[in-house]
């Protein structure tokens, strides 16, 4: 941050005025971008916080000299102001000066004030130790002060305050001379011999000379720690508006969002709530057509069944088939309908009961079929008793169906714990399915094999699917083409 301009400025240096009025008033169009616009900010911002700080060390520092003097005066004077009370008079200027000067503090901005209050604390400190004899110290007063006006305004401060506080001393010595002020100490054969005018010459330029070099070494030390540390907080206050900014814009578009989603997810349910009333509609409407065909094939069969070809019997069997087929497929199509809506009643089950049962009833419906069956014992859970029924039949029948054409068909129904919680499994030793493919097991009326060698409604898994997830648990598959399936859910999410 080390900018000529701001040096110039924040040392109030009568000639760089011009120069941070152009700066200040400089036209938009001089910075290359919204960045050069912020630098800008942040050096006015620098700028009058460090005349605020420097100000505010001055006041402090001539609180300390006050302090001092204030000490001093009135054992200089105490002793006169009963047969010279003009002498109190340098005591009370001294107040009234250092009194307005903190009244006004917010005003203390000129060099040249700054210097005259610095003198007239040097010339009443001297005044008061020659009046009591000391003659020497006051080179160290001399001193401070110019120590003071470098610190604060710089070099070219303590310069003038060396020239004001010699210009005092000077008058100091002639007021002495002509016999306007008394001192204990012979100031005018101090001051006039040659020797001791070479003297107190060489001791003022030495002063002054050391003085200037440890207060301008103090003065750049302080301030470049005041600039780097107001800079550092204006570059912070800076970071927080533009992080607060950006807070404002991100909540802003978290809100937008969860607007577009909400709104996404009302019509995505909309969208299922007409899909399920069509589906239970559509369901309730083909019911009594297949009814009719149903019943009139039925009765064709009875009555003029031994007068029909037998390729005639043979298309009305075929007929009856594929009507309980479509009834059947309208009965799931209704279940899977309703789930949507159906609350689940969670209960303690046997989950291989429930096995063991389906795997009973589906060798009654094909008893020519040999499956070597395996049901792990006690796998007992929570769940709804017809829904969790209705998903174990589902997997295991889909599971008898695709090992039809196995040499030795083999179906296991287990469980095992992970991360906590319970993965039941149902594995066959079938047909397998690609494993690219597995996600779209779970929609509606999908079929990855030919309908010839395996018959279904394609509705099966994707009710297993929606119980699954009513029970807020999961459900996936892993299979390798001719190598068997498993298929795995969880009845909670993990």
């Amino acid at each position: 941050m080390d900018n000529p301009t701001l040096s110039s400025t924040v040392q109030h240096d009568a000639k760089a005025m011009p120069r941070r009025r152009r700066w200040r008033n400089a036209s938009p169009r001089s910075f290359s971008d919204t960045g050069a616009h912020t630098a800008a900010e942040l050096r006015m911002n620098t700028e009058v916080s460090l005349e605020a700080v420097r100000r505010d060390i001055l006041l402090r520092t001539f609180g300390c000299l006050v302090l001092v003097f204030s000490l001093l005066l009135p054992v200089a004077f105490v002793r006169d102001l009963s047969t010279n009370p003009w002498m109190a008079v340098p005591h009370v200027v001294l107040y009234a000066i250092v009194a307005s000067a903190w009244l006004k503090r917010h005003q203390l901005r000129s060099i040249t004030v700054a210097g005259l209050l610095l003198a007239t604390l040097y010339c009443v400190g001297t005044i008061a130790l020659l009046r009591m004899g000391i003659a020497g110290i006051n080179f160290l007063s001399y001193a401070l002060v110019v120590i003071a006006a470098s610190m604060m305004f710089g070099l070219r401060a303590g310069a003038m305050a060396a020239v004001i506080c010699t210009g005092t001393y000077a008058l100091i010595a002639m007021a002495a001379n002509t016999g306007l002020i008394e001192f204990r100490v012979n100031v005018v054969e101090y001051t006039t011999s040659l020797n001791n005018w070479i003297h107190t010459g060489v001791a003022f330029a030495g002063f002054t000379i050391i003085t200037i070099v440890i207060s301008g070494s103090m003065h750049t030390k302080i301030d470049n720690l005041v600039r780097s540390e107001v800079a550092r907080s204006q570059m912070l206050k800076t970071s927080n508006i533009r992080l607060e900014e950006a807070n404002k814009r991100l909540q802003e578009l978290n809100e937008q969002l969860e607007s577009r989603i909400a709104e996404r997810t009302r019509r995505l349910e909309e969208a299922n709530r007409e899909l399920e009333s069509f589906s239970y509609t559509v369901s309730h409407d083909l019911r009594s057509p297949l009814q009719v065909v149903e019943g009139f094939s039925a009765l064709a069969l009875q009555e003029d069944g031994p007068a029909m070809s037998a390729k005639a019997r043979d298309y009305m069997h075929r007929i009856q088939t594929g009507v309980r087929r479509m009834h059947d497929m309208i009965n799931q199509l209704l279940k899977f309908s309703q789930l949507g809506s159906v609350v689940t009643h969670a209960s303690e089950v046997n989950l291989s009961q429930i096995a063991e049962t389906v795997l009973h009833d589906l060798r009654v419906t094909d008893p020519t079929r040999v499956v070597h069956a395996e049901v792990d014992s006690s796998m007992i859970d929570a769940a709804d008793p017809e829904l969790i029924h209705n998903v174990i039949y589902n997997l295991m029948a889909n599971a008898w169906k695709f090992t039809a054409h196995s040499g030795e068909a083999r179906i296991r129904f287990f469980r095992y714990q992970e991360n906590g919680r319970f993965v039941y499994a149902v594995r066959d030793n079938g047909a397998g399915f690609d494993a690219n493919s597995s996600q779209r097991l779970f929609q509606p009326f999908v079929r990855l094999h030919d309908k010839r060698l395996f018959q279904g409604s394609g509705i099966g898994l994707a009710t297993a699917r929606r119980i699954i997830e009513r029970h807020g648990g999961r459900i996936w598959a892993e299979s390798k083409t001719g190598q068997g399936a498993t298929f795995f859910f969880t009845l909670t999410s993990p």
